[in-house]
């Protein structure tokens, strides 16, 4: 199998559009696609900064047959924590996303300082873009949006190098704009353009590498998600303990044809095609829904 999905409820999308989630329906929603999300490849239906009403709906959505990872959002109540990991292997840890580094260093320190059975558990971290979070934890599986929320920016990342061509894909990357219409083109650092150029150099070698030319990135939002989309994966790769799954990226996921260019363009350099989707989006998900079925068809015709 090629496709690896989560499914996220999209509680934190909920709460920030003012709508509200109804478990039972999340429920029977999981029910109607166990054969693309079996147990344990989907979250909580969680409620964003509430531990208890968060359990409660674990305990339920575990009542109705089903077997959710449960999410327990940083800086909340410690005993609910402490409960998950007494029940299930795999957990996840929310509420982190919106901090400064700093703040969430200081919790997840905490975190695993104070709760030892961490070690022992599959700990999925929600919503990283910082590397120096994703390399400081023994995670076993992080989902970001930042391979689309730089591209929208004009921003592609590159590694930094050792030797001549040695990427370094464990250490935090140059952050450089490139889009031919950014206001950024004469911030000097910032915009490739403004950089020496011996960087600039190295900078259109690493786009060269992964099969863009710098008119590619500069002038298509979609060859800078491609390209930061690569960048990940390698980040992956680079800590073979961990699982990196692409969230986000709607325009893409709904047209099939995008949607399996990216995922082909994945598999050329990666095993997996890791994608969370959120159910607070269901028509934005049916495609690589549909993909994953045809998928699924497809390998049990050749077993039989």
């Amino acid at each position: 199998m090629t496709t690896d999905l989560l499914l996220d409820s999209g509680a934190y999308s909920a709460k920030t559009q003012n709508k509200r989630l109804d478990v039972d329906d999340y429920i029977d929603y999981i029910k109607a696609h166990l054969d693309v999300f079996p147990n344990q490849s989907y979250f909580n239906l969680d409620v964003i900064g509430n531990g208890p009403r968060s359990y409660e709906n674990y305990l339920y959505i575990k009542m109705k047959g089903l077997k959710p990872i449960p999410v327990w959002h940083a800086e909340t109540d410690p005993k609910f924590l402490d409960l998950y990991i007494k029940d299930s292997e795999y957990i996840a840890i929310g509420a982190i996303s919106s901090m400064s580094n700093e703040r969430t260093i200081r919790s997840l320190d905490k975190i695993w300082r104070e709760h030892r059975g961490l070690l022992v558990s599959k700990v999925h971290g929600f919503g990283l873009t910082s590397l120096l979070i994703m390399t400081r934890y023994p995670w076993y599986s992080v989902d970001s949006t930042s391979w689309v929320q730089f591209g929208r920016y004009g921003v592609i990342l590159i590694p930094h190098t050792r030797g001549k061509r040695n990427w370094v894909y464990n250490e935090n990357p140059h952050i450089v704009t490139v889009s031919s219409k950014s206001p950024r083109r004469g911030d000097r650092g910032k915009h490739l353009e403004t950089f020496p150029p011996v960087a600039q150099n190295k900078f259109i070698e690493y786009i060269e590498s992964r099969g863009f030319t710098l008119d590619e990135v500069a002038n298509n939002h979609l060859a800078r998600d491609k390209i930061n989309m690569l960048y990940y994966l390698s980040v992956e790769e680079s800590m073979p303990n961990m699982k990196l799954y692409l969230a986000g990226n709607f325009p893409v996921m709904k047209d099939p044809v995008k949607e399996r260019d990216f995922r082909d363009t994945a598999l050329g350099v990666t095993d997996k095609w890791r994608r969370l989707l959120s159910y607070f989006y269901p028509d934005d998900i049916k495609t690589v829904i549909e993909m994953r079925r045809e998928e699924i068809k497809a390998n049990h015709g050749k077993n039989n």
